[in-house]
C-alpha cells in the first residue's frame, strides 16, 4: 500500500514533502512535461540517496557491538521507508510524463492524417470517360426484311385519289346546253327584242342549237367567199 501524506510528514523534510505532495493525483495533473522531467530527476536522486544510505547503514550495523545495534536498526528502518516513499513518487512522475509524451507524439500524427484527408478531399474527382453505345450489327437477311417493311409502310401511307387528276374534257355546245351551261356561251348576234318576243329562245338548249347553226352558216359563207 502506498504511503499517505500523513505518513510522509513523519519521515520527510519540508523540501522532500513538497516533492511528495506534487506527485499526488490532483497536483500532478497541473505539471507540464518539462516540469515533470525535473521532478523525475529529483525523485530518482532522492530514491538512490536513501537506498545507498540504507545499504551503508546495514553494513555498519553489522560491525557495531550488540548493545548499539538497536539504535542503528531504528535509523536503518527510517532510511528504508524514505527510499520506498521516493520509489513510489518516482513511479508516479514517470507514469504521468509518459502519458504526456504519448499525447504530444499523437498530435502531429493526427494532424498529418487530417491534412492528408483534406488533401485527398480537395483533389478533383476523376471523370469517367463516356462509353460509346455499342452498335448492333445486322445480318443481311434482317436488313432486307427491314427494308421491305419500310417500303410497305411507305406504300400504305400514300393516300388513294378517288378521282382522276386529269382536267375534265370540254363539253360540246349541245352537251353544254343539256347540262345547263350559262348564257355567256350563246352567240351575241341574237336580237334582244327577238329573244324577248320568243321566250322559247331563252331556254338553254335552244340557245345552244341556234349558236351551232349560226356557226355552220358562217363557215359555209366563208367557203363561198374564198371561191
Amino acid at each position: 500500500m502506498a504511503y499517505t501524506l500523513t505518513q510522509a510528514r513523519v519521515l520527510l523534510t519540508a523540501a522532500e514533502l513538497a516533492i511528495f505532495d506534487q506527485s499526488r493525483a490532483g497536483p500532478i495533473k497541473e505539471l507540464t512535461a518539462a516540469r515533470l522531467r525535473t521532478k523525475v530527476t529529483r525523485a530518482r536522486a532522492l530514491r538512490d540517496k536513501y537506498r545507498d544510505l540504507y545499504r551503508r547503514q546495514t553494513v555498519a550495523t553489522r560491525k557495531t557491538a550488540a548493545g548499539k545495534r538497536a539504535a542503528a536498526g531504528g535509523d536503518n528502518e527510517r532510511t528504508a521507508k524514505k527510499a520506498t516513499v521516493f520509489e513510489e513518487v518516482l513511479a508516479r512522475f514517470e507514469e504521468r510524463l509518459a502519458h504526456l509524451e504519448a499525447k504530444e507524439t499523437a498530435k502531429p500524427a493526427a494532424a498529418s492524417k487530417a491534412k492528408a484527408r483534406t488533401g485527398k478531399a480537395l483533389k478533383a474527382p476523376k471523370t469517367s470517360k463516356a462509353r460509346k453505345p455499342a452498335v448492333k450489327k445486322l445480318s443481311l437477311k434482317t436488313a432486307v426484311k427491314q427494308a421491305l417493311e419500310l417500303k410497305h409502310a411507305a406504300l400504305a401511307a400514300v393516300p388513294v385519289q378517288e378521282h382522276s387528276p386529269k382536267a375534265p374534257a370540254a363539253l360540246s355546245p349541245l352537251a353544254a346546253a343539256a347540262a345547263g351551261a350559262p348564257r355567256e356561251t350563246a352567240p351575241l348576234d341574237i336580237n334582244p327584242r327577238a329573244a324577248r318576243l320568243n321566250p322559247l329562245k331563252e331556254r338553254a338548249e335552244n340557245i345552244a342549237l341556234h349558236a351551232h347553226s349560226g356557226s355552220q352558216n358562217r363557215h359555209a359563207q366563208g367557203k363561198r367567199d374564198n371561191r
